[in-house]
């Protein structure tokens, strides 16, 4: 058998080689492919010569400078990456990543940090362009021709600066090139550091433990102090996306000790390690691999942000070599000193300690002292601090894990006496209300309101974090009030629009859920009043969340249009884009047609509220719009129109008006019009069985009758008429109004001469031509009036006969017109 060989220093098997070739081809194939290889490594380990004038391209330079310090390990990102031909996709690595990448627990009454992490992604974002440096980055090759398409990617490759600054390593002569990339978007940016990832995968499968602590401690110097002032707005994104790298780095360092642990208790005799194993379980030489870790990145990161980090990333490691969870803890404290001492920067030291707790949660949730460590030592630190809302998210993080399990008020009691202090109530408030356990809230929810509105100047955001909290929990009835009254007064005193806005956003549901329809109609006759003053065309948006919120927290509908405020707030909505008016008639439409039943509205204003904004969705659709979008808006109409009442007792002449104004006003699509017909249909049905006969009855079922006579030719679709017509003529005869009788199946003999020939093995045409001869079947023998009058000598024919005769002659000429 044949010792088929494999590349060096790759995980390549033969699957990933051509599968038709020959055994011995095989051999000569990949002996071929390392004598090309090697080659290839001597050829790019010579220097090469630059332009000092700058005479060549600078992308030919770029690009061979980065392919001069990359070549051998880009043979080993090949060997990783997916390819057409095997069954290592995309989602495998995607799916290899999350099996290992769950290391923070789910604790009860405690948010994950997955819910921290996408609000910073959502909120954090720039259009300032970024720089990202690294030793292991590459840029593409001039063969394979893979360059960046995008519309920055040329400029990014012409800026791009190769500092050569050739490190002479202390053994080997190697050159360790530092390739920095500007002018990156964040899209790009973010592009770069996926590849470094793959890049930190293939580093560690080829055993190279030193270059992936190498990479891991430049990336993280991203996250350095002189890094932060060109691009502090992204730095919370930047974080998160560096720190889930570094997760993802400590947990590989996890996995390997643990399984070092294994195979030397396997070589020892002894057996697996116990599912709650310690120290005691841990032999030796893991210990030693374990302190090894430590001692390197001491070692070799000089930078002392980066080395804290790393050193955190890896503390749960600390469980194979020492006393679990004690001398974690312990060392999780040294930390925070080191970080008091070390680094300056608020900025950069709030999310240092952010990770620190992070990592301090997942070792012993319950021991809070570093988290109270980190917390105490930034607050008594730093005076001055940048922009709060860029401190926020690292504060709420550290807050809720010194909050965790709070029970009583004085768990808490340092937090809140900073609230009460001018110089740290910015920093602290917000995260701290975003932060509390939901039960604690609850029970403590008005001496929070009272923090919040004790000082002089309450901003529109303290406001908006309180009532978004508000709304999570159950708030204790006797404080609903005093919760409302007090914020309230708050909300007034605000001076920006937008501000005032946002707060009305939370605390209209607030209102909605806890009060009656008067708070709610005090609250909006305020934001009417305020609009007023001011150009409301830019606050649409704002106030469609408003309208959206009410309506979607609300538990009926119809109190809503009895309020005399819901026409004033329509009329704002009218000089809106098309979109937004869309939109807003939408949500209340959807709320009818959720929360009330079919005939459920039977008071006149409130249909006609009903009709008014059915009419704004109507309007609001452009004929050009896609079929879908006017088929799902049309369907909402006529159900919501549905919920309206229209009894015949009461008043029927009102029901038609309603009807009449309903077919005059939604004129454009043939599903709205349809939907009147049928209504109109079944009104004249009811008072043709429920009202006794007389002169004025039988004037009423003549105009109905004449309604559907004028409506029905309307339709765009010929099936349609002659169905409508045929079910009219039902109609008229149960009425027995006879004229009516003979003018609809005269309307339907003519619209079968507009019927297509596809149409003719449609089922529907099966089912209306069974419609139409049974209702011939019926018709009583009546005389033709229009015979009569032409020729009154003659007797006229009876007709039912007339109709079926004409009915029999367009089918033959039908036959006939179609098989020639």
């Amino acid at each position: 058998m044949v010792n088929l060989q494999r590349l060096p220093c790759s995980d390549a098997r033969p699957v990933l080689v051509h599968p038709l070739l020959q055994k011995s081809k095989l051999v000569e194939h990949l002996d071929k492919k390392l004598q090309q290889q090697q080659k290839a490594s001597e050829d790019d380990g010579k220097e090469k010569f630059l332009d000092p004038l700058g005479a060549s391209s600078p992308l030919s330079v770029e690009i061979n400078a980065s392919s001069s310090s990359k070549a051998p390990n880009l043979s080993k990102e090949k060997a990783i990456s997916p390819l057409d031909n095997t069954l290592l996709t995309n989602s495998n690595i995607q799916e290899e990543d999350e099996e290992i990448w769950k290391s923070d627990q789910m604790l009860v009454g405690f948010r994950h940090w997955r819910e921290i992490e996408q609000r910073i992604l959502d909120k954090f974002k720039t259009d300032a362009r970024l720089t990202l440096q690294n030793s292991f980055l590459y840029l593409p090759e001039v063969g394979e021709r893979k360059f960046d398409t995008s519309k920055f990617g040329q400029k990014q490759l012409l800026l791009s600066s190769i500092s050569s600054k050739n490190k002479r390593q202390n053994s080997k002569g190697e050159a360790s090139h530092s390739v920095k990339l500007v002018e990156l978007t964040q899209e790009e940016w973010c592009r770069k550091l996926g590849e470094l990832r793959v890049r930190l995968k293939a580093l560690w499968r080829e055993e190279k433990r030193l270059d992936c602590i190498k990479l891991i401690s430049e990336l993280l110097g991203q996250l350095g102090t002189e890094k932060t002032v060109c691009s502090a707005q992204f730095y919370p994104a930047q974080f998160v996306y560096i720190t889930d790298l570094l997760d993802f780095f400590g947990r590989l360092v996890w996995l390997r000790l643990l399984q070092c642990a294994q195979e030397e208790r396997r070589q020892a005799g002894l057996g697996d390690l116990p599912e709650e194993w310690n120290i005691a379980d841990i032999l030796e030489g893991t210990r030693l691999k374990a302190r090894n870790w430590f001692g390197k990145i001491n070692q070799i990161v000089k930078l002392v942000s980066s080395r804290i980090y790393m050193l955190a990333a890896i503390l749960p490691c600390q469980r194979f070599m020492d006393p679990w969870p004690q001398a974690a803890q312990q060392n999780a404290l040294e930390l925070c000193n080191s970080i008091s001492s070390a680094v300056k920067h608020p900025l950069v030291s709030i999310y240092l300690r952010c990770y620190l707790c992070r990592v301090s949660m997942r070792i012993q949730p319950a021991d809070k002292a570093p988290h109270w460590k980190c917390l105490n030592d930034w607050l008594q630190t730093f005076d001055s601090q940048p922009p709060c809302s860029l401190l926020w998210p690292a504060m709420e993080w550290i807050i809720q894990c010194a909050a965790y399990r709070a029970v009583i008020y004085e768990d808490l009691h340092p937090l809140w006496e900073y609230c009460k202090r001018v110089d740290k109530r910015p920093i602290v408030l917000i995260p701290l209300i975003n932060a509390l356990p939901r039960l604690y809230l609850g029970e403590y929810s008005l001496e929070v309101c009272k923090i919040v509105v004790s000082s002089e100047i309450v901003t529109g955001e303290e406001l908006c974090a309180l009532g978004s909290r508000l709304l999570e929990i159950d708030v204790p009835r006797a404080a609903k009030k005093p919760i409302l009254r007090s914020s309230w007064k708050c909300v007034l005193r605000l001076g920006s629009t937008k501000e005032y806005l946002s707060c009305c956003d939370y605390w209209c549901q607030f209102v909605v859920r806890h009060f009656t329809k008067n708070e709610l109609e005090v609250i909006l006759e305020s934001i009417f009043r305020k609009l007023q003053h001011d150009k409301y065309e830019v606050h649409f948006a704002q106030l469609l969340s408003i309208w959206s919120n009410i309506f979607n927290q609300s538990i009926q509908i119809k109190p809503l249009l009895e309020l005399e405020i819901f026409s004033k707030f329509f009329v704002i909505f009218r000089a809106a884009p098309a979109s937004l008016r869309i939109e807003a008639a939408k949500v209340v439409l959807n709320g009818i047609v959720k929360r009330h039943l079919i005939g459920e509205f039977k008071n006149v204003s409130d249909a006609y509220q009903i009709f008014s904004v059915c009419q704004l969705l109507h309007d609001s659709l452009e004929l050009s719009a896609p079929l879908e979008q006017i088929l799902e808006n049309t369907k909402l109409i006529c159900f919501s129109l549905d919920r309206i009442s229209l009894q015949v007792e009461d008043d029927p002449e009102q029901c038609l008006n309603f009807l009449v104004d309903c077919r005059a006003n939604f004129p454009n699509w043939d599903l709205i019009q349809r939907w009147t017909i049928k209504q109109v249909q079944s009104l004249t049905l009811n008072i043709t069985r429920k009202v006794k006969f007389s002169s004025s009855r039988a004037a009423f079922l003549q105009g109905c009758l004449a309604n559907l006579f004028v409506s029905i030719p309307s339709l765009s679709d010929p099936l349609d008429r002659i169905e409508l017509s045929i079910q009219s003529a039902h109609i008229a005869l149960v009425a027995l109004d006879f004229i009516h009788v003979v003018a609809f199946l005269t309307f339907s003999l003519e619209q079968f001469t507009h019927i297509q020939s596809c149409s003719f093995f449609n089922s529907k045409f099966s089912q209306i031509v069974a419609q139409f001869l049974s209702l011939l079947l019926i018709i009583p023998e009546m005389e033709d009036y229009e015979d009569e009058e032409e020729n009154n000598d003659v007797e006229s024919r009876v007709i039912p006969f007339k109709y079926f005769d004409s009915f029999l002659h367009w089918l033959i000429r039908f036959f006939f017109k179609f098989f020639e």
